[in-house]
């Protein structure tokens, strides 16, 4: 049994079973806001829509979310491999062949459990090489373990009895749960937790709760900005208006020291920005932004020699232009070795190279346009993430953290979940509080008559720039917060001479800093071959 508490992290096995309509893959499918929580799956047949859009057999297709429409429940789609990425809705009914595509981002155990195992299937993972969670808390693995974990969660149900007593009930009991929650006046038993109200309907606010506890002192919020210096605190007395789901902009300090500041931006932030180029230690990186943001150009800052036939030099002030990623066949040594690499295309020739994913050369990117705009305006021309620097500020906060920064990095857009509440009992303006970064539990006092009109939704929220802790950032990131390292370099393996093979020469050559063969010695090498066994 693994505790999916342990900490390492896990490269996902793609699922081999197929789904044949919408409506089975969305009950089977856990899907959620954030980018990590959008699975991808791929059609296997040609899909004709009502509205005139083909799905061509081989699109690669990413989860957004469930919207109703005029026919029902409709499953939102964004068509990844195509220009701008179009979204299309697919109806429950609609039939196909979808089966889930390779995904090369790392995950935790936790991840993978909350939403990466579908409804009755299990999971096969391969552990990251050197994971140390491997040798800390799993003796029973061999040494230098390369093989695939399969996964097969075990489910409990936590339930709140009368007396606000928590039990675990097991998931292998057999009994029938009915739904009563709109026959009763007041759905909350006992204590809950903030982000289980912002599911409850409209008609269900205004209601009043008392903060019971605060699971971590992360969690403490810091609403200096938004009212009178103060902080959430046990004890207190909430009136919760309404729930609204905001985008705002994840924006994270370029710096070359470790303790980088991370921000939330709202969308109505009016500040000025243009944009600056973006450096990439290695072609991996390279590849990562061209994944992520289509074609770079770059200019190497740096050189590289190839040390394996097949791949391409280059030296400082070559400018290439990305194209694709590819697999080469080669010797490395005398061992066949498939290295992962860039197809890229030379500005000054219009050659095409092959750079390996190992190589360094400190590209830095080419910019062509020296355009001054807003965080949307850069988000509709350009896809995240970008570099930046602040032209103009935004004079109408009060207060801004992003000042003295020299450079930013935009992340993109999250959707964030947000309760408008504000003290009861006194006369401050209503605040925001984002339920998925507070874990905030508290009492249920009272529920008062719900306002006229859409009052709760039209609220005016304060546009305030936000402080982000390295976990809240993680958290709402994703998965690609810690991207995958780069491959490492082949390694050099040659057969050593046995000593009858070997000619005892009376003065042999002096050689510095290197290894010489002579010829007879290369003769002997060539000569030989070895067969290895990869397991997979």
């Amino acid at each position: 049994m693994v505790l999916f508490s342990i900490s390492g992290e896990f490269l996902l096995i793609p699922d081999p079973g197929t789904y044949e309509t919408v409506g089975n893959l969305v009950n089977c499918v856990k899907l959620g806001a954030k980018r990590e929580e959008q699975p991808r799956f791929q059609n296997k047949v040609k899909i004709s829509l009502a509205d005139g859009n083909v799905l061509r057999k081989g699109e690669e297709l990413a989860l957004l979310g469930i919207e109703e429409g005029v026919h029902g429940k409709m499953l939102k789609c964004q068509l990844i491999q195509r220009k701008k990425h179009p979204v299309v809705h697919l109806p429950m009914n609609c039939r196909g062949v979808f089966q889930e595509c390779h995904d090369d981002n790392y995950y935790t155990l936790d991840q993978i459990l909350t939403w990466k195992i579908a409804v009755g299937r299990s999971r096969i993972v391969k552990p990251v090489t050197g994971v140390p969670a491997l040798k800390e808390h799993f003796s029973i693995f061999p040494k230098n373990f390369s093989g695939q974990l399969l996964l097969q969660p075990s489910y409990s149900v936590k339930a709140i009895l009368s007396g606000e007593v928590e039990t675990l009930i097991p998931a292998q009991l057999n009994f029938e749960i009915v739904d009563i929650t709109d026959k009763v006046k007041n759905p909350i038993v006992g204590t809950t937790y903030l982000e289980d109200i912002y599911t409850m309907a409209n008609d269900k606010f205004p209601l009043t709760v008392q903060v019971a506890d605060i699971m971590s002192k992360s969690c403490c919020l810091n609403m200096k900005d938004r009212c009178n210096p103060t902080y959430l605190e046990a004890g207190k007395y909430l009136t919760i208006l309404g729930r609204v789901e905001m985008t705002k902009y994840l924006v994270t300090e370029v710096a070359q020291h470790p303790a980088r500041k991370h921000f939330l931006i709202p969308q109505n932030y009016n500040a000025l920005f243009q944009r600056t180029p973006r450096t990439f230690q290695t072609v991996y990186d390279l590849e990562l932004a061209r994944k992520a943001s289509g074609v770079i150009e770059v200019i190497a800052m740096q050189s590289y020699i190839a040390d394996l036939e097949g791949l391409s030099s280059f030296v400082t002030g070559d400018i290439f232009r990305t194209v694709k990623p590819a697999n080469i066949s080669t010797l490395a040594g005398m061992q066949p070795q498939i290295i992962p690499v860039l197809i890229c295309e030379t500005i000054s020739t219009h050659d095409r190279v092959t750079l390996p994913m190992y190589a360094v050369g400190s590209f830095l990117e080419v910019l062509k346009d020296r355009e001054k705009f807003t965080i949307g305006e850069l988000l509709v021309h350009h896809k995240p993430p970008c570099h930046v620097r602040m032209i103009y500020q935004d004079q109408s906060l009060p207060s801004n953290l992003l000042f003295g920064i020299n450079e930013l990095q935009i992340d993109g857009e999250v959707n964030m979940k947000y309760l408008i509440v504000k003290w009861t009992q006194t006369s401050a303006k209503p605040f925001e509080i984002p339920v998925e970064l507070v874990k905030v539990k508290v009492t249920m006092v009272s529920q008062e008559l719900p306002p006229c009109g859409e009052q709760v939704i039209n609220l005016p929220l304060p546009a305030t720039v936000e402080a982000l802790s390295a976990d809240n950032y993680k958290l709402l990131k994703g998965c690609d917060a810690c991207p995958a390292p780069p491959p490492l370099p082949p390694k050099f393996r040659s057969r050593i001479p046995s000593c009858h093979q070997m000619q005892i020469r009376p003065f042999p050559p002096r050689v510095t800093g290197a290894t010489l063969l002579l010829p007879d010695q290369v003769g002997a090498v060539k000569g030989n071959s070895v067969t290895v066994g990869v397991v997979s």
